[in-house]
């Protein structure tokens, strides 16, 4: 094919104009452009579910399929399905926690909730008293609860006006056909979301190298031999850090709701199941999670004793600095490796921009951006032969 010579001087400008004239079309139309992108990735939500699912049910299946081959014949006829093997075992055992998780744990949060909701008046009394005796005990009057509004407020028909509200919402459900189809349709919807999503989770595990041989392919074609091994690099090392993150705080909070869980009904402090929970689930979150969880156990604890909520903040401490010490350098270990001040920078700003999915996974985000970046410039230090002098490193950290 005939090139011109001006033409090939062209091109890089005209190829250059475009992607500037396209890049400030979509900066200026961001909203649309954001919202028709948001519209294409819902179109791949099924697979998007798929590889989450496949993702963690890969975790323990690895496990499994390490241990089968390690006690099985290589030149049996089991090896062969072994892979099949694990991933009905690795189901078998996701359904054994499930079901322990539907019929004991929800259950009895279910009860502590509805106690707490029927009990919710005496508690808030209870709340306003206690305050008040504290700070009278202390020869303290700021006037700060006024109890005659907090009565007026407790003493008001809530029975009524919730079966009021009850009636009104089935009322306008029964006459809002539109809104129970539509309703019927959007959960008809997510569910066959999540299901396809359960289905290409099955295929991605069953297949998976063949998968990720696949993806090495199309590497090599788009970024050459170079930018792909590059890629596969980096690909090993977020998988490194997020599959020990995920799995270590998953550990960690089982570990933590059944310590919190002995030692609460050890003491006999109300509320055991759910403020348990609470923890548990809070933990996931790093630095911030259990602290969030001890804060609302504290104060369903104190509605009703405020010295077991005082002994409650102890045990909390005393349990925290097992965790840091004992439990999270076990079971999480190193495989993070993110230093405290980008820990908690990460939680604020991932969490602001994402919300709690955002904190759910701005730590391992932050170390995976954070090892490369200290990767490049020692990289870039080493090509240039330059060493961090001792007093310099010395003198810095003492700054």
């Amino acid at each position: 094919m005939f090139k011109h010579p001006l033409w090939e001087k062209l091109k890089p400008w005209i190829v250059l104009s475009t992607y500037i004239l396209v890049l400030l079309t979509a900066l200026l139309n961001f909203k649309t452009v954001s919202e028709h992108l948001l519209w294409v990735i819902s179109l791949f939500n099924p697979l998007l579910y798929g590889i989450a699912i496949a993702y963690v049910l890969n975790q323990p299946m690895k496990h499994i399929e390490k241990f089968l081959r390690s006690h099985m014949n290589p030149k049996g006829c089991l090896i062969k399905h072994v892979r099949g093997i694990s991933m009905v075992l690795t189901l078998l055992l996701a359904a054994v926690l499930l079901t322990l998780i539907f019929m004991i744990v929800i259950p009895r949060i279910f009860a502590s909730v509805g106690t707490l909701v029927n009990n919710v008046t005496v508690l808030v009394r209870g709340l306003v008293n206690n305050m008040n005796d504290i700070l009278a005990y202390f020869n303290v009057d700021l006037n700060l609860i006024d109890l005659k509004q907090v009565e007026t407020f407790l003493n008001m028909p809530w029975n009524e006006i919730v079966n009021n509200a009850i009636s009104i919402a089935q009322k306008w459900l029964s006459s809002s056909a539109s809104g129970i189809v539509s309703t019927t349709v959007a959960f008809g919807n997510t569910f066959a979301t999540w299901f396809a999503g359960f289905m290409f989770s099955l295929y991605l595990l069953a297949s998976k190298e063949t998968l990720i041989r696949q993806i090495k392919k199309v590497l090599v074609v788009i970024f050459k031999e170079k930018g792909a091994k590059r890629c596969v690099v980096i690909g090993r090392k977020a998988n490194e850090i997020f599959s020990g993150f995920i799995g270590g705080q998953l550990m960690e909070a089982c570990i933590l709701g059944i310590l919190y869980y002995i030692g609460m009904t050890l003491f006999k402090m109300p509320f055991a199941e759910l403020i348990s929970s609470i923890i548990a689930i809070a933990s996931l979150v790093p630095v911030f999670g259990a602290m969030f969880g001890m804060i609302i156990g504290a104060i369903l604890i104190f509605t009703i004793n405020p010295l077991q909520a005082l002994v409650f903040i102890i045990f909390y401490q005393v349990l925290q600095e097992i965790e840091n010490n004992l439990i999270y350098p076990r079971v999480v270990g190193s495989s993070v490796g993110l230093p405290g001040l980008w820990t908690l920078l990460s939680i604020f700003v991932f969490g602001g921009l994402f919300g709690v999915f955002g904190m759910l996974t701005a730590v391992p985000t932050t170390a995976l951006i954070y090892n490369l970046f200290v990767e490049y410039v020692n990289n870039q230090l080493e090509s240039m032969a330059i060493t961090v002098d001792e007093e310099i490193h010395h003198s810095a950290e003492n700054a």
